[in-house]
């Protein structure tokens, strides 16, 4: 509901912010948008999402991913959504934090612009299938999105 150039304000204000971390990402960038480097960190997605450190490296590339990258965004949508489809829901939420980042990854990808309609509607559904799964599996009805700190410890080399 913003006038364009409101919206172009904000735009300015994420850059000057983003030219920050500029240093930090230049490196992984390139990685995040070459599908051979997306499909050489997956080869076991139910594991990729179970391991802190590879539902880190996820959360990076995801991030950093360029929203013209159509082939990268389908190697991602297809490890996000095969992941979890065999129940194994249960095996990869297995504490707070990593259902926090799970909700993160599912939840970056379903407003990623790199992602197709059709794409966005299985991840919302398969989004609300885990926050149901989480609302009814953890105390707290939903878990915190904490996953801040452990985006940032991990190195991608």
């Amino acid at each position: 509901m913003c006038l364009p150039l409101e919206l172009r304000f904000f735009g300015t204000c994420l850059e000057d912010l983003g030219r920050k971390d500029f240093d930090v990402f230049r490196d992984v960038e390139p990685k995040a948008n070459n599908i051979k480097d997306i499909s050489d960190i997956t080869s076991n997605s139910i594991i990729l999402l179970s391991d802190r450190v590879g539902r880190s490296k996820l959360i990076v590339f995801l991030a950093l991913l360029n929203s013209s990258n159509r082939g990268g965004a389908n190697v991602l949508y297809n490890i996000l959504i095969n992941s979890l489809e065999y129940g194994d829901i249960e095996f990869c939420l297995v504490d707070n934090t990593a259902a926090s980042e799970i909700l993160l990854l599912f939840t970056m990808a379903f407003h990623h612009p790199a992602f197709t309609f059709v794409q966005k509607s299985r991840l919302a559904e398969r989004l609300e299938s885990i926050e149901k799964f989480c609302s009814s599996a953890f105390l707290n009805d939903e878990p915190s999105i904490s996953s801040k700190q452990s985006i940032y410890e991990v190195r991608l080399n």
